[in-house]
């Protein structure tokens, strides 16, 4: 029952996004568990839809692993052009001593034309150790931009393959990210 359910998510998201190419329209994929978290099967699907409607999937955007990240999909032939990007959001909750944060995205305006892509994004946070001294008002400060941070020039996915590389070659900004 469990594999059917799975086949007609992705059945669905299929029609979908057919209609929307059809019209011409951009889609945001919101969903809770990222794609390499998931069976291994249902991924597969998905990164193969990601890839057939990579011009019409505009943003993806997770959550699930409570963490700040992010998930390149490449194309299925030479697996080296970035045609998709997944933004893993950090988590309110506090799970595994982490602290609370959430994610504003600046994405492209809902205009003519708009690629309605992520531009760029900025994470906050709640420091609970500042939050919990005695007297403290709990505050929510920005923790980071991220093109500021990583000097993207935007946030496509192209930008955070880049990025990427730098994370290879430069320990100081890896261990900064």
């Amino acid at each position: 029952v469990a594999h059917r359910r799975v086949d007609g998510q992705l059945q669905w998201l299929v029609g979908v996004l057919q209609k929307a190419e059809e019209s011409g329209e951009k889609v945001h994929i919101i969903g809770h568990i990222p794609p390499s978290h998931c069976l291994r099967s249902w991924s597969w699907n998905y990164y193969r839809i990601i890839n057939r409607f990579e011009g019409t999937v505009s943003g993806q955007f997770f959550g699930h692993t409570h963490l700040d990240g992010f998930e390149i999909f490449y194309d299925e032939e030479t697996i080296t052009r970035p045609v998709g990007i997944a933004f893993l959001a950090p988590s309110v909750t506090t799970y595994v001593k982490l602290n609370p944060g959430y994610r504003v995205y600046h994405v492209d305006g809902i205009r003519p034309g708009s690629s309605s892509m992520v531009l760029d994004h900025e994470t906050f946070i709640l420091n609970l150790t500042q939050a919990n001294q005695p007297g403290a008002v709990a505050r929510w400060q920005r923790l980071y931009g991220a093109r500021e941070t990583y000097g993207l020039p935007v946030a496509f996915p192209e930008d955070w393959n880049r990025l990427l590389d730098r994370l290879q070659a430069d320990e100081r900004l890896f261990q900064h990210f």
